[in-house]
């Protein structure tokens, strides 16, 4: 679909693994200190309150021997809660939940929203990039295929892959994308 290589796919999804590699250690050494209960219950905290934060830019430093956040930006109109936002170029593309769900572009360096669509796109969005195309599966069951310009929003075209809501991130192979809606396993061959 996005004309990627197995290995170029590959590497698209490798800063989810390291930080995933990066966080568990941590989690663990960190619930042995000072006990599950407090971390969940600060996980679940974050989620609840998360829904209507604002998209926001950290940039980690170290400060006397520690390290700290130190916000670079914020944007309040485009919360992205339970979406991944793909980051091509120097702009942030993503679906924030205003307007029950607006695909949005945001400059990285500054937070200024470039663009966002009318509206109703869906709850959440798993999406994909490559230097060109933005491929998003929705809730409703759509995957959207739109070019990556930060100037407007270019759909190129809309397929409906599930009758019922889709949740997970889907999987494209060769010639193929593979998707889980709500209760079956879905391979659509191009």
């Amino acid at each position: 679909v996005l004309g990627m290589t197995p290995i170029r796919a590959g590497m698209t999804m490798l800063p989810m693994s390291l930080m995933i590699m990066v966080a568990a250690p941590l989690s663990g050494r960190l619930t042995d200190k000072i006990g599950a209960r407090w971390i969940l219950a600060g996980g679940l905290g974050l989620m609840s309150g998360g829904i209507d934060w604002p998209l926001t830019a950290i940039r980690l430093k170290l400060a006397d021997g520690k390290w700290i956040g130190e916000t670079v930006w914020t944007n309040p109109q485009t919360p992205m809660f339970m979406s991944s936002p793909v980051l091509i170029d120097r702009t942030i593309y993503g679906l924030t939940v205003r307007s029950r769900g607006q695909f949005v572009a945001v400059d990285a360096a500054s937070g200024k929203t470039l663009w966002n669509t009318q509206g109703r796109e869906g709850q959440n969005a798993s999406i994909m990039g490559s230097a060109s195309w933005l491929v998003a599966s929705t809730t409703e069951g759509n995957l959207v295929v739109a070019r990556a310009n930060p100037q407007k929003y270019e759909e190129v075209r809309r397929y409906q892959i599930a009758q019922s809501a889709v949740w997970a991130h889907p999987a494209i192979t060769g010639s193929s994308i593979i998707v889980k809606d709500v209760d079956k396993v879905i391979c659509w061959s191009f």
